[in-house]
């Protein structure tokens, strides 16, 4: 599954269209993050918080249509596996908008071209990396953890690199190859400071 770290605003939307508490909230992130190979929240979770009422939990997830039928409860959580779980079709469609919303601003403030030998060129192209909008959207989703706050932090990069034009490789090599970090690198050295240490290299 696709885990989605949702703003504010979308987190009520979805408390208040699904009656959710704020825990039930929480365990519906942290089964997403354990379903993507991040099963650490989630075992922190079983092992350092109070979750006797865990396993009802689930079971009210189902009832809520969070949860499909199809779904494995365990009677005690020792069985318990995050992959035994199904999340309905209709649930997602809805939580997970966000990570399409997230791709397109940083699709939308992405350079569109660059200048190589006097020929411009596209630097926008997701087509030879991902099949879908959707999946380029999700793996740009997945590199951050779904991190609402790095996500804002690598558009302001993106802006502040395209004022001192120093993006000159394609959008998804920017999210597989983790591109932000070199960019904030060089936003807190200096780009003129980096010249220099490589002068003395």
């Amino acid at each position: 599954m696709k885990y989605i770290d949702l703003s504010m605003d979308k987190e009520l939307k979805l408390m208040v269209n699904y009656s959710l508490t704020t825990e039930e909230l929480m365990i519906i992130k942290l089964i997403f993050l354990a379903q993507e190979d991040h099963s650490e929240f989630l075992r922190t979770y079983l092992e350092e918080c109070e979750h006797s009422e865990f396993i009802d939990i689930l079971h009210d997830l189902v009832e809520k249509g969070i949860l499909t039928t199809v779904s494995t409860i365990p009677s005690t959580i020792n069985d318990f596996s995050s992959k035994s779980l199904v999340f309905n079709k209709n649930f997602l469609k809805n939580y997970l908008k966000h990570s399409y919303d997230m791709g397109m601003e940083l699709f939308t403030i992405y350079p569109s071209f660059v200048n190589i030998s006097g020929k411009l060129c596209s630097i926008k192209n997701i087509s030879k990396n991902f099949n879908s909008f959707e999946e380029f959207a999700f793996a740009y989703g997945k590199a951050i953890k779904f991190d609402e706050e790095t996500h804002n932090e690598i558009l302001e990069l993106v802006q502040w690199a395209k004022e001192q034009d120093l993006i000159h490789y394609g959008i998804c090599e920017f999210i597989i190859s983790f591109k932000w970090l070199e960019l904030k690198e060089l936003q807190e050295i200096g780009v003129n400071g980096m010249f220099k240490t490589n002068e003395l290299i």
